[in-house]
C-alpha cells in the first residue's frame, strides 16, 4: 500500500514549507528547526526501532510500503516528523498571538 507512504510524506513536506513561512522564529533561525528536527529524528529512531524489535508492536506489512530503517517502516519516520513540525508551528504560533504564553529561551 503506497497511500500511506504518500501521505506520510506529503505531511512532513507540508509541515517543512509550513513552518518556513508562518513560523516567524523559523524565518529568524532556520538552522534550530532543523538541528530540533534532527535530534528527534534520532530519538524516534532510536525508541521505535527498540520497541519494534523487542516485539512490543509490530507494523502490518500490507499496510506499509517494506522500506524498513531497520526495523521500523520509513513511513513511520516520516509521520512521526510530520507530528513533530505542527507541533513546533502550533507552538509558536499561539506564543505570536498570545505574546507572553509558551515563553521559551530559545529564540533567535
Amino acid at each position: 500500500m503506497t497511500e500511506y507512504t504518500v501521505a506520510a510524506v506529503f505531511m512532513f513536506v507540508l509541515g517543512i514549507g509550513a513552518n518556513f513561512a508562518w513560523n516567524p522564529m523559523v524565518r529568524k533561525n532556520p538552522e534550530a528547526l532543523l538541528a530540533a528536527l534532527g535530534w528527534a529524528a534520532l530519538a524516534q529512531l532510536v525508541f521505535d526501532n527498540l520497541t519494534v524489535a523487542r516485539g512490543f508492536w509490530h507494523f502490518n506489512d500490507a499496510a506499509v510500503s517494506g522500506i524498513r530503517i531497520p526495523f521500523m517502516p520509513v513511513e513511520n519516520l516520516f509521520f512521526g516528523m510530520a507530528l513533530f513540525l505542527f507541533t513546533v508551528l502550533a507552538w509558536e504560533l499561539a506564543a505570536t498571538k498570545t505574546g507572553k504564553a509558551f515563553k521559551s529561551g530559545f529564540r533567535a
